[in-house]
């Protein structure tokens, strides 16, 4: 799983690269589409991969998401305005990068502090789906480019709601 290069922001993708990657070795896995909560925060949707069989399964490998973000929240107290907090944020996900993917994404057991709600789907199924869904509900919190969301994302951070 190290050796994919999962980013934030390209949810459909790593969970793909983690199903192909784990199906060429033998491991079964199928991705899932939904929603992701954080603590309070509104749900985002969301793509992660499931591990299934004999191979200590179920287990969620999700290369999207850093479980470290909520511990960040008393660290970002310290900034005054969101764009300090923003940088700061920036700076300290970019070196989270370097860390392997089994240290920094969600492998195996999901903390405590999230919860996945999602059905087995394509990422083409999925898409279909959420597009619907926004359609009938315009309003929705997850509603939003995804630079506003990742941005949302950020400030709930910064402002400890994660």
């Amino acid at each position: 799983m190290n050796c994919i290069d999962g980013r934030m922001n390209n949810t459909y993708q790593n969970a793909e690269q983690v199903v192909r990657t784990l199906n060429v070795y033998g491991i079964p896995a199928v991705q899932y589409v939904g929603w992701v909560f954080m603590s309070d925060s509104a749900p985002m949707y969301h793509s992660f991969a499931l591990v299934k069989g004999d191979h200590g399964g179920p287990a969620i490998i999700d290369l999207s998401v850093d479980p470290i973000w909520p511990q960040w929240e008393q660290e970002m107290a310290q900034y005054t305005t969101p764009d300090e907090m923003r940088a700061a944020f920036i700076e300290k996900q970019s070196k989270r990068w370097d860390v392997p993917n089994t240290e920094r994404c969600v492998f195996g057991q999901v903390p405590d502090y999230m919860v996945y709600v999602a059905s087995m789907c394509t990422t083409d199924q999925g898409l279909k789906l959420y597009q619907k869904v926004m359609r009938a509900f315009p309003k929705h919190p997850a509603n939003l480019e995804a630079e506003h969301a990742q941005r949302a994302m950020v400030e709930r951070v910064m402002k400890g709601k994660i």
